[in-house]
């Protein structure tokens, strides 16, 4: 094998994208610069073809596999004794989406960048790995069907256009609580941002995506075949979970959509959610599982000008999303620190339609959002403090209101008294990216 073919293989088996370079972040701002860092990542990865094919890694990952097989017993690499995990351990790597158990009060399972699918059963005191070996492994979205906890779906591709966001190769199911994957379809989709089983009806799976043939699909027999129903990029998707015929949707520029009809077909319903005049990019959106009158919408705004003005903003609607209002901005102190785009979390009590929580940058809590003379906000966290920066996915624990589990570019962290604190849940989460790696040139043995 000459050079050049050691090098693909190489690349195809640690960049796990499946779309082509021309197929990026379909968006109003094509001149944005995330589009163009993320453009310049991926053209690196795919020269000289201009894309990487169909399975490339799964093909790079057998072809491994039987190189190896001389020198181990046929379980894998990692039955090699001379690999083991060294950590770190005080802090993870960037998780982007959280599914927990809809009732054990013990079991989460987390979507991570370029990690897979990780599984913990005490709370996040210990990590499992679930979806090593797969067609990617960069996660998107992550949903348990709350009919049945042993059915989860995995949305691939991280919907953020970071430099080191890797696109996907579609949907995956589990049966069996994430030991095994099948893949079911959505494979020219670049990212996912939100996959929903509704509660009622655990068929009715509907997936919001972003980037290449971003928008929203809508299945009715649990992933088997899709339907695209909504074609521009979406952002955030929720279920009313009372309600099949309800459905919203956050999009990256063009307001909120309001479906009555279980996701078919959808209409404007906030295009101009903003009374500032500002310019209205990525939109997170949550429903009250007790009220699901009441939605929070979280925005991130900008405003011409040398430099460039950006806002982090929350709204409150309670009629449905017919009307909405600004409920913070900027409070406390721009959380989000411009970067909007890239990180978002947002997620309301399982108990009390008016404790919210907010991320950017830090998180932001209320526990008065319905106040007529507006709502108290308050930093959860600091630069300084935990969690780690740049929040990503946020979600209450539904068995316990107290519980709240948050993911950021840190990794994982739990709060036990409602997010008055956190603490790091990292134990034996491998899910660090490495930008670089050292090799001893002297050392015969270690």
């Amino acid at each position: 094998m000459n050079m050049q073919a050691r090098l693909l293989t190489l690349l195809l088996l640690i960049f796990p994208v499946a779309a082509s370079a021309q197929m990026i972040y379909q968006t109003a701002e094509p001149d944005m610069t995330p589009k163009k860092r993320e453009l310049y990542f991926y053209g690196m990865r795919s020269y000289p073809f201009g894309k990487i094919p169909q399975n490339a890694r799964l093909n790079a990952l057998l072809q491994s596999e039987g190189k190896m097989k001389p020198f181990h017993d046929g379980n894998g690499i990692q039955s090699l004794n001379e690999w083991k995990s060294i950590g770190p351990y005080a802090v993870g790597g960037r998780v982007t989406s959280i599914a927990v158990h809809p009732t054990d009060g013990k079991t989460v399972w987390i979507g991570t960048a370029d990690g897979g699918v990780w599984k913990s059963t005490d709370r996040g005191g210990n990590w499992t790995a679930m979806m090593d070996n797969e067609n990617a492994i960069a996660m998107g979205a992550i949903a348990v069907d709350p009919t049945n906890p042993n059915v989860l779906y995995a949305g691939t591709g991280e919907m953020s256009s970071n430099s080191d966001a890797y696109s996907g190769a579609g949907v995956f199911k589990s049966s069996d609580g994430g030991t095994s994957w099948t893949p079911i379809g959505l494979t020219s989709v670049g990212a996912f941002s939100r996959i929903a089983v509704h509660p009622k009806d655990g068929n009715l799976v509907l997936a919001a995506a972003t980037k290449n043939n971003g928008g929203v699909y809508r299945s009715e027999n649990g992933g088997a075949t899709w339907t695209r129903t909504f074609g521009f990029p979406a952002s955030d998707l929720v279920v009313n979970p009372k309600d099949v015929k309800e459905v919203w949707i956050g999009t990256m520029s063009k307001g909120i959509y309001h479906s009555l009809d279980g996701g078919k077909t959808f209409n404007p319903s906030s295009p101009d959610i903003s009374p500032f005049g500002s310019t209205v990019g990525r939109i997170s959106i949550v429903v009250s599982p007790t009220t699901p009158t009441i939605l929070y919408a979280l925005t991130s705004e900008s405003e011409d000008g040398t430099p460039v003005t950006y806002h982090a903003r929350i709204y409150r609607s309670t009629n449905s999303g017919a009307n909405w209002t600004n409920i913070n901005n900027d409070d406390p102190n721009n959380f989000m620190n411009d970067q909007g785009w890239y990180n978002q979390s947002l997620a309301v009590s399982p108990t009390n339609p008016n404790t919210v929580i907010a991320g950017g940058v830090s998180i932001v809590k209320t526990t008065n959002a319905g106040n007529v003379d507006g709502p108290d906000w308050y930093y959860i966290n600091t630069y300084a403090t935990y969690p780690h920066p740049d929040q990503h996915a946020v979600a209450f624990d539904p068995a316990n209101p107290n519980r709240i589990y948050a993911g950021c570019d840190g990794g994982m962290y739990i709060s036990e008294d409602a997010g008055q604190s956190f603490q790091s849940v990292n134990n034996n989460l491998a899910i660090t990216q490495f930008y670089a790696m050292g090799v001893n040139q002297k050392a015969t043995t270690t």
